[in-house]
């Protein structure tokens, strides 16, 4: 599995080793960074209940009965009933590509060498920051974000995860920024 849908990837990590996530990539393939030399590891995501293959059945699934219904009807001798199923089933593969495209949204962040590393995911679109934890200030935004601060940025974060999730995430950032966070 890859890390966008393995398990594991799913949700909060804060360990004292890199995740295997981060391992895969580590070795520069995936991560720019160097997550090999990251000593924790903080991801926020939110949590998926069905794995691909179980999404894939489920797919597969109300196509099958979209594909009997059609039939039944096209025996009683209502052909376009079948053409209406069809476009459901168009309707509810693009609303499952969709919701598959953005399962593996979030953020993870680590600290390598002083600074604070951001990688974000969102569909297919990536972004990546460095904070200098010497200038960084972490705060809770009203709306429960985790805003990070340096000199002509601000980041916010935890967007996809849980509010417990990222009260965690939030303090353990409290404690690894000295003096540089704020309410």
């Amino acid at each position: 599995m890859n890390p966008a849908t393995s398990a594991r990837a799913w949700g909060f990590e804060s360990l004292h080793a890199p995740s295997s996530t981060f391992e895969a990539g580590a070795a520069g393939a995936r991560d720019g960074f160097g997550a090999e030399q990251a000593a924790t590891v903080w991801r926020l995501q939110r949590r998926c209940a069905l794995s691909p293959a179980q999404f894939a059945a489920c797919l597969g699934c109300v196509a099958a009965l979209s594909l009997v219904l059609a039939l039944f009807f096209w025996s009683l001798g209502a052909p376009l009933i079948s053409g209406f199923l069809a476009v459901e089933v168009i309707v509810v593969a693009a609303a499952f590509a969709h919701h598959a495209l953005h399962a593996a949204d979030g953020e993870a962040l680590f600290v390598v060498d002083g600074q604070l590393h951001l990688e974000a995911r969102e569909g297919l679109r990536q972004r990546r920051a460095r904070l200098a934890l010497a200038t960084l200030r972490v705060v809770q935004a009203e709306d429960g974000l985790i805003e990070l601060r340096a000199p002509g940025r601000s980041l916010r974060v935890g967007r996809h995860a849980a509010p417990g999730q990222r009260s965690r995430v939030y303090a353990e950032l409290k404690r690894l920024v000295p003096g540089g966070w704020a309410r």
